[in-house]
């Protein structure tokens, strides 16, 4: 392990927890994609072949294993973050964008009942939204009185 500065850990602490997000990122698109998940307003299509899928995902293997070689030999100690925190901060920045995108202003000029019918909808959006962000609080509530 190298010696790296105690103020300057921070450096490759981040590099490491940012490289390990991306990587978690793409391997869930690729279980997404895989699994039978509801689609709404999206359909996504690939070119891509069974056999293209298993080379991705054992790149994505040998990322994590150049990963784990610069964690090692960086001193990068796994970060601890539990699953409702992380909800808790996805959830937020969903809120956050679909507050952005009540406004219809600045699009042109929009029949007053539609604009009407799309802030209605996107306030029960957010409701709902702020319906799982209340659940994910109280359950780290619980998880952080417990014990």
């Amino acid at each position: 392990m190298l010696a790296i500065p105690e103020e300057r850990q921070h450096i490759f602490n981040s590099t490491a927890y940012m490289i390990e997000k991306k990587l978690l990122d793409l391997q869930s698109y690729i279980k997404a994609h895989s699994q039978k998940l509801r689609y709404v307003s999206l359909e996504y299509t690939s070119i891509l072949s069974e056999e293209d899928m298993l080379q991705i995902e054992e790149e994505i293997e040998r990322m994590y294993d150049l990963l784990e070689g610069f964690c090692n030999d960086y001193g990068v100690r796994k970060m601890k973050t539990a699953m409702q925190s992380e909800l808790m901060v996805k959830a937020n920045f969903l809120w956050e964008d679909l507050t952005g995108a009540v406004s219809l202003r600045g699009y042109g000029e929009l029949d007053k009942s539609i604009v009407n019918d799309y802030t209605n909808k996107m306030n029960i959006i957010i409701d709902s939204v702020n319906q799982l962000i209340q659940q994910l609080t109280k359950k780290n509530h619980y998880a952080n009185n417990k014990g």
